[in-house]
């Protein structure tokens, strides 16, 4: 049975992985197309589909126009290109994400990073050991090094790098960016209004869980589930990702919690919405309470978990798209399909 093909995304769908104002390089659309039909695993194992790299850092690092994730892994991490210190694409350094978090620099551009995939150089980085030819498949490093040789614009850039030498560059830039990154959004936490009110609803209701002499870091955590659209909001007590009939079933909440904690979480909603505009407004979220009292919220906009929930009307998600329009590049099929659904219905109404 021959091994399956490596899964490419449309040409379209990988230029609105690039931030806005950044045109995604002629060298890697042009690698997407080579690679289309290829072996899975004959150049490492991946898939060249847009990813979102806030998913790896906490929630609330706005990256999103730092990153152009465009490659997936088979463990959830991501690799892209990285624009803290460049907004040309194509000089952008080309780094990975790993499922754990880590972000390592793999090569200074695009074409550094195809040279450094066809001659295979990656035991020297564990995060990019997926980019490893697999023993059981045909590998396809000579045909990309005879692709790449035909490439001028990706010839000039290796060049430029150094034949010999085009690792030369500062491999510890990345993980101190994300350190520094993560250090910002620590404090800013500290400090934020609306945690700060619903840790106070979180003590007044005592919705955190007792501290145990087994867990002496505090690190115990009671887990709620958020469900949004429009005006209307419901919170259950769990960690399951939807309402099933199962012993993960989500739990109601005592009423007077929820009637303080609804305004304050709608506050934080609009809050998020408004600093990282092109987002939307999240139709679901993980509220987490930490035995210290601390709390964190964690956003998910890409599912949505609250459709067909007590039915939440189409409209409302429609609503919310009016007030806090996502970015093309964020609307998910769900949402599309939404959107589309709400603008016929009006349609109808005014032909009647």
């Amino acid at each position: 049975m021959p091994a399956p093909s490596y899964k490419i995304a449309s040409a379209a769908q990988l230029k609105s992985a690039f931030p806005d104002g950044v045109a995604a390089p002629d060298l890697f659309l042009r690698f997407a197309v080579w690679l289309k039909g290829k072996p899975w695993g004959s150049l490492g194992c991946f898939s060249v589909q847009p990813g979102d790299a806030g998913d790896l850092v906490p929630a609330d690092a706005n990256i999103s126009d730092q990153f152009a994730m465009v490659m997936r892994m088979p463990d959830g991490g991501l690799a892209g290109f990285w624009f803290a210190h460049e907004t040309d694409a194509a000089a952008a350094p080309f780094v990975i994400f790993s499922s754990e978090g880590e972000l390592v620099e793999l090569a200074p551009n695009f074409a550094g990073f195809l040279d450094r995939l066809a001659r295979q150089v990656f035991s020297d980085l564990g995060p990019a050991a997926d980019f490893l030819v697999r023993d059981d498949v045909v590998s396809q490093t000579d045909d990309l090094r005879d692709w790449l040789a035909q490439q001028r614009d990706a010839q000039a850039q290796i060049k430029a790098n150094g034949v010999k030498n085009y690792l030369k560059f500062d491999k510890g830039r990345a993980a101190a960016w994300l350190d520094a990154e993560r250090k910002r959004v620590d404090a800013a936490l500290k400090s934020d209004v609306h945690l700060l009110a619903l840790a106070a609803v979180v003590q007044r209701h005592e919705l955190a869980p007792r501290k145990r002499k087994s867990d002496p870091s505090g690190l115990e955590m009671n887990a709620f589930r958020v469900f949004a659209a429009g005006d209307r909001m419901v919170i259950k007590k769990g960690a399951a990702l939807i309402v099933s009939k199962g012993v993960n079933d989500l739990q109601d909440i005592d009423a007077a919690a929820e009637a303080d904690l609804t305004p304050v979480l709608f506050a934080a909603r609009e809050a998020f919405a408004k600093t990282k505009l092109g987002e939307g407004l999240w139709p679901s979220a993980t509220l987490m309470i930490m035995a210290t009292g601390e709390v964190h919220i964690v956003p998910n906009y890409d599912h949505p978990f609250a459709i067909g929930y007590r039915r939440f009307p189409d409209h409302l998600f429609a609503e919310d798209q009016a007030r806090y329009p996502r970015k093309k590049s964020k609307l998910a099929p769900w949402h599309k399909a939404l959107i589309a659904g709400q603008k016929k219905a009006e349609a109808q109404k005014l032909n009647r």
